[in-house]
Order: structure tokens, then C-alpha cells, then sequence
């Protein structure tokens, strides 16, 4: 097959060209005719598809508010208006409930703020985690200067809110969550309890909690009836109404967070120093050797009277009489070193 003169001199050019490392212009060997400009086309279209390819942009994703993880892509005002509608919703279906609420709905409510709490939590400027410390003091600085810039940044690209729109959610959720637990339709269960002391606790508002531990011992309890909504008044020193030792530690705590002395004395005053508290840890803790120090002289006797029948040195009731008082004196005297 022969080929064109053209073709033949475009081939032995580039040929040397490559041997010598020499890059000729395309002018002097290739000649302007439809083959070559056909075949310059497709090299051009092949390497516009190749590099429309590399550059393709990969769409964004969709904003999504998160509220578990700490990450929204909304504006101050946007975000705090979702904070409100979230907490309001809930708290609605207790507030305006005609009847006595269920404790689950309750519960439902006192989640939704805690849910939120955590969040607030997360985000606030103090709860920025401590850095570890080196062995210079000047490293130290300089590492301390640097955590705080580099968290101080990640808030920020975090969550776009200011202080004063923390501090409105943060408001906000602890009066509605003061306002469910204080409603008179609600009943205050431990769960429920428990539930309040840890949302303040994370708002760092512990300042209404021996109000509500007080409140928890003496509340009416509502019941639904046919009509209306009636309501007993219990004993405040009964045992079940006393507050949870780990409820109060958790108080405790919160209020040793913010440093504030009388309102840990108050939450001590009204939690581990209540008479249901003491009741309570008097059932717990001595009711079974109380009781088993009443039957003991019963069990012993019967023990004693049936020892008697196994001896004939002495009267039965005399050996029985011997028996119980050592039998007796044995258990009161070892039961003591205890």
C-alpha cells in the first residue's frame, strides 16, 4: 500500500524529532488537509471529555439540623427559632392538657429539653475541654493560648450563635422545663425528677432544685375523674417521698459548679436532711437487724424447749429456762462485735 508524500514526511519528522528531543512547529511537517484537521478534532474532543470529567464538581449536601451532634447549618435566628418550636411542641401537650398526663408524655417533654441541654452544653465557651500540661511553664501558656483559640474556632465554624441567643435557649428551655414539672397536673415521678436535675444541671441553673425537692415530698397528687381533676395531699414524711441519693449528688454538684454555698446547704438541707430521707434510710439500713433482733427471743426459745427434752438431770422447765438465757446471752454478746 502506498501512502501520501505528506503523511510519509509528517512520520520521518517526527521520528527524528522524538530522537532528538526536539519539538518542531506543526506547520513545517503536517500539512493543512481533512485527514489531519479530522484527526486534530477528535484529539480535542477525547481531551475536553477527559478533563470535563477531573473537573466536575460534586454536588453539596443538603443542610440537615442536627441537634444530637452539635452541627447546624442555619443562621442564629433560624436555628433559635427551631430551639423554641422544639421545646414549646412538646411542652404543650402537658400544659394544655385537659386531664391528668401521662407520665410518658411528661418524660417525652423533660427529653426533648434535656436532648437540647446537651446540645447548648456543647456549644457554650465554658465547657471547652483542658488542655494537658507540658513541663515548661511558657509551653504551657502557649499550648493553653492555643487550645482555646482552636476550640474558640471550632464553635464557631460549628455553630454560627452568638452569647446573648445562648442565653435566650438556655432560658427558655429551664422555664419550660420548670413550668412542666411545676404544673399542678403533673406528677413528679423519680424519672421525672431525675430528668429536671439533669437539664439544669446542664443549663447550669440549679438554683430552683430544693424548690423542686421540696415540692416532690409534699405536691397533690392529681387523679382524673368523671368531671374534674381532684386532688390528695400526701404526707410529706413518708419514705417514698424521699429524693434519690444519686438525684442529690447530681444537685450537689451543680451547685459546687457554679460555687454557690447557700444553695448547696439548701439542697443538702432539703434532700439528705428530710425526714422522708431518714425514714427511708432507717427502713433500708435497720429494718432487718431491728427485726431480727425481735424474733431472736422467740426463735431461741423454741429452741431452748426443745433442747430440755434431751436431758434428765434437771426439771424441763428449769432446762429450758437455762438454755434460753444462755442461748440467749451467746447471741446478744456476739452480736454486738459486729
Amino acid at each position: 500500500m502506498k501512502y501520501p508524500s505528506y503523511l510519509r514526511r509528517h512520520v520521518i519528522g517526527t521520528l527524528v524529532d522524538n530522537a532528538l528531543n526536539v519539538r518542531p512547529p506543526t506547520s513545517k511537517y503536517v500539512r493543512t488537509s481533512t485527514p489531519c484537521t479530522c484527526f486534530s478534532k477528535q484529539l480535542a474532543y477525547i481531551s475536553c471529555l477527559s478533563s470535563r470529567t477531573q473537573l466536575q464538581e460534586t454536588p453539596r449536601p443538603k443542610p440537615v439540623r442536627d441537634f444530637a451532634n452539635g452541627r447546624s447549618s442555619g443562621s442564629s435566628s433560624n436555628l433559635s427559632t427551631s430551639i423554641e418550636n422544639e421545646v414549646t411542641t412538646k411542652a404543650n401537650l402537658v400544659l394544655h392538657s385537659s386531664a391528668v398526663p401521662d407520665a410518658s408524655v411528661v418524660e417525652d417533654a423533660l427529653r426533648a429539653c434535656e436532648q437540647l441541654a446537651s446540645f447548648l452544653a456543647r456549644i457554650s465557651p465554658s465547657n471547652g475541654e483542658t488542655p494537658r500540661l507540658e513541663i515548661s511553664p511558657a509551653s504551657n501558656l502557649l499550648s493553653l493560648e492555643e487550645s482555646q483559640n482552636e476550640s474558640k474556632t471550632q464553635r464557631q465554624k460549628d455553630i454560627p450563635w452568638t452569647i446573648s441567643a445562648q442565653n435566650a435557649a438556655t432560658q427558655l428551655i429551664s422555664t419550660t422545663a420548670y413550668k412542666v414539672v411545676t404544673d399542678p397536673k403533673v406528677f413528679i415521678t423519680p424519672k421525672v425528677l431525675s430528668a429536671y436535675v439533669h437539664v439544669q444541671s446542664l443549663l447550669n441553673r440549679p438554683r430552683s432544685l430544693p424548690e423542686i425537692f421540696k415540692l416532690y415530698a409534699s405536691k397533690p397528687v392529681p387523679k382524673s375523674s368523671s368531671k374534674s381533676i381532684t386532688y390528695s395531699h400526701p404526707s410529706p414524711r413518708k419514705p417514698s417521698a424521699h429524693i434519690p441519693l444519686p438525684v442529690a449528688n447530681d444537685a450537689l454538684s451543680a451547685a459546687i459548679k457554679i460555687k454557690d454555698l447557700p444553695l448547696c446547704f439548701d439542697i443538702i438541707e432539703s434532700s439528705v436532711c428530710a425526714p422522708a430521707y431518714r425514714l427511708s434510710r432507717f427502713l433500708r439500713k435497720a429494718f432487718i437487724p431491728v427485726s431480727g433482733a425481735a424474733l431472736a427471743p422467740f426463735a431461741i426459745y423454741q429452741l431452748a424447749s426443745q433442747l430440755s427434752a434431751y436431758q434428765v438431770t434437771m426439771d424441763s422447765r428449769m432446762a429450758t429456762n437455762l438454755f434460753f438465757g444462755g442461748i440467749l446471752a451467746y447471741v446478744g454478746f456476739t452480736s454486738t462485735l459486729g
